[in-house]
């Protein structure tokens, strides 16, 4: 995601340099996804080549947050039913406001312990 991030930036910055390279831009970001698939697939990571393209579904989708949210949860689903929960995580989502919640550290640190 961060060569995707950095491939939109450029773009972005250098408008007049890229305006004519758009197929340049595709084909590079078309790369990066098509190697960090190969990549999690010969490590055989959780969800291989379904969860890259699954974070760059929701990379371009990241203006709506419960859009992106809702996407994710429904292709995670579908890979497992498992995953159905996710969609629990839509709640706060929807509630965060982008500020710092309560600082809950150190009950944390006390709580981890003594519930073993």
């Amino acid at each position: 995601m961060i060569f995707l991030q950095k491939i939109d930036e450029k773009t972005h910055q250098d408008g007049t340099n890229w305006r004519g390279a758009n197929w340049k831009v595709s084909i590079g970001k078309l790369l990066v996804i098509v190697a960090a698939c190969t990549v999690a697939t010969l490590l055989k990571t959780d969800y291989s080549a379904m969860g890259i393209l699954t974070i760059v579904l929701m990379y371009n989708l990241r203006n709506n947050k419960m859009y992106c949210i809702g996407i994710g949860c429904a292709v995670l689903t579908l890979l497992s039913l498992n995953e159905i929960t996710c969609f629990l995580a839509m709640i706060p989502v929807h509630f965060y406001n982008g500020k710092r919640g309560l600082n809950l550290k150190y009950p944390f640190y006390a709580f981890y312990p003594v519930h073993r």
